[in-house]
């Protein structure tokens, strides 16, 4: 499949007649995408001839109506392995430090790079994609907020050992039985930006184990139980301003197996190991006034 940042999902636009009713459409419910959870909704009153549904949060109660909706485009790309760990002129574009100078460390400590990258250096990473052997999946979400929906990106594992440097720079260890490796992805508006949205990624780890119990009459017998541990002091969080992206991938430490790059954002396949590499594109849909105002994608 050809990755081209050129033709992305449909973008929004109030300049054909068609757009405002698909708007409609998708905001009311659609499920956009396999690995998007169908929240319950409630009406939300906008300055149009239009009704645009609000998610709800956790706890049922309606998230109360906000000035921004926002909808991500989220790429999964395989890689051959160095194509972007070691590639100097990908990440030289990108600003690394926007997660924190001290978080940027440990997280490549941990096997993960990231930053954040200005819509003027889509053409490069268009062409870096297209130039290069790579194989490519794209879905979408949109809402006001997401509390947390599994990416496409399940690993399986039959005995896994992970090593990583938690929120104080020490070293935690764990060691899991048969499961999988599965990262989530939460977003939310900026707390003070409404021109960007907050984005934070969890490794979750769903492992299976037997506990020893016992009978009455002393009788010894196994039950089979699955744990779920979810990684949060990863750091692994940014705002992404209006007019970015949000570029995650596997960094030179996720040659370890046992770091959470390694166990997360390698990919066994056939013939070799492949890097997986995330692209969020972020685009704005704002409720604020009259008219309704529609932010195009940054790739056009």
């Amino acid at each position: 499949m050809k990755f081209n940042f050129q033709n992305p999902p449909p973008a929004w636009s109030l300049q054909r007649p068609w757009i405002p009713v698909l708007i409609a459409a998708l905001l009311a419910g659609c499920e956009s995408t396999p690995s998007a959870k169908k929240p319950a909704s409630q009406p939300a009153t906008v300055p149009s001839s239009y009704t645009v549904t609000i998610k709800q949060i956790g706890n049922g109660d309606p998230q109360p109506a906000p000035n921004t909706m926002v909808r991500l485009v989220i790429f999964l790309v395989d890689m051959p392995p160095g194509s972007v760990s070691a590639n100097t002129d990908f990440w030289k574009r990108a600003d690394e430090q926007s997660v924190g100078a001290a978080e940027h460390d440990r997280l490549l400590r941990n096997g993960i790079r990231c930053g954040i990258v200005p819509q003027s250096e889509s053409l490069f990473y268009s062409q870096f994609f297209d130039q290069r052997p790579h194989s490519l999946s794209v879905s979408h979400v949109e809402g006001s907020h997401e509390e947390a929906f599994e990416l496409q990106m399940e690993k399986h594992f039959d005995r896994q050992d992970l090593f990583f440097f938690n929120a104080e720079d020490a070293i935690e260890g764990r060691s899991y039985e048969r499961g999988t490796n599965q990262l989530t992805l939460s977003f939310s508006p900026a707390a003070r930006n409404s021109h960007a949205v907050r984005i934070s990624l969890c490794p979750v780890v769903r492992s299976e184990r037997t506990r020893m119990e016992f009978t009455a009459l002393n009788e010894e017998y196994e039950t089979p139980m699955q744990e779920v541990d979810r990684i949060y002091d990863l750091g692994l969080n940014a705002e992404v301003p209006e007019g970015s992206f949000f570029v995650i991938a596997p960094s030179s430490d996720a040659q370890r197996e046992s770091s959470i790059g390694g166990s997360f954002l390698i990919k066994p396949d056939k013939t070799e190991k492949l890097e997986q590499v995330i692209v969020i594109v972020p685009t704005f849909l704002r409720l604020d006034g009259t008219p309704m105002i529609v932010r195009d994608p940054i790739f056009k």
